[in-house]
């Protein structure tokens, strides 16, 4: 009954479409970026390494402080500031620069851009955030937009209802192999390494009727 692998819970990532179907929120993903989920953040980034956008919320009460907080916290100097709305929720935009280090020689330091959408959402305030070096900050800005204006609420009740897989416990119905035991309980052929791993097995391993393995169902 332990849950196996990613909670969908607690968010899953399906072609290229982030779903949280606690929160009930979704957002597309780039294609080819790489995307981690973690309780803080859901953090995203392109191959090359060279970008980085990240969605994760705050305690600020309004808009408007949440965007003066992230400016000062991180020494930005604000470029851009508007007010709009992104399918139904009230949004503050902002874009700023990091501020030159004047401890530092200006021409070692390459500065950053950024891009932050706060989102009011329901009582809670979330902020999806994109930054790059600012010389290159316009190869990134339209998957940095495409996403941030992809942000909506989740309504698809196959979604929200999407079930974890979990390991279960099987009797062996008969002498063979890991193999056609894995067969008998109807395991895709394309996971029948992974749960031969899972078992610390081989799927070529002798099994015998009435010995315990596990699978992997909802």
């Amino acid at each position: 009954g332990l849950v196996y692998g990613e909670d969908p819970r607690q968010g899953f990532l399906e072609n290229n479409v982030f779903y949280h179907p606690q929160m009930k929120f979704q957002f597309n993903v780039p294609v080819s970026w790489k995307y981690q989920n973690t309780p803080q953040r859901v953090q995203m980034a392109p191959q090359d390494g060279q970008a980085l956008m990240y969605l994760s919320g705050g305690a600020a009460k309004s808009l408007e402080e949440a965007g003066q907080a992230f400016l000062q916290q991180n020494g930005l100097q604000l470029l851009e500031q508007k007010q709009t709305t992104i399918n139904g929720y009230k949004t503050l935009v902002v874009l700023a620069d990091t501020r030159p280090d004047p401890q530092q020689p200006q021409q070692q330091q390459a500065p950053l851009r950024t891009i932050a959408y706060f989102y009011q959402f329901d009582k809670d305030i979330l902020m999806m955030m994109g930054v790059s070096a600012a010389a290159t900050f316009s190869q990134y800005q339209n998957s940095f937009v495409n996403t941030m204006q992809s942000f909506k609420k989740l309504t698809d009740a196959a979604k929200i209802n999407k079930k974890p897989e979990r390991v279960r416990i099987k009797t062996v119905a008969a002498n063979g192999t890991l193999a056609q035991a894995f067969k008998y309980f109807k395991v895709a052929d394309k996971r029948m390494e992974e749960l031969a791993i899972l078992n610390g097995m081989q799927q070529t391993d002798k099994v015998t009727k009435g010995m315990l393995i596990k699978v992997i169902e909802y």
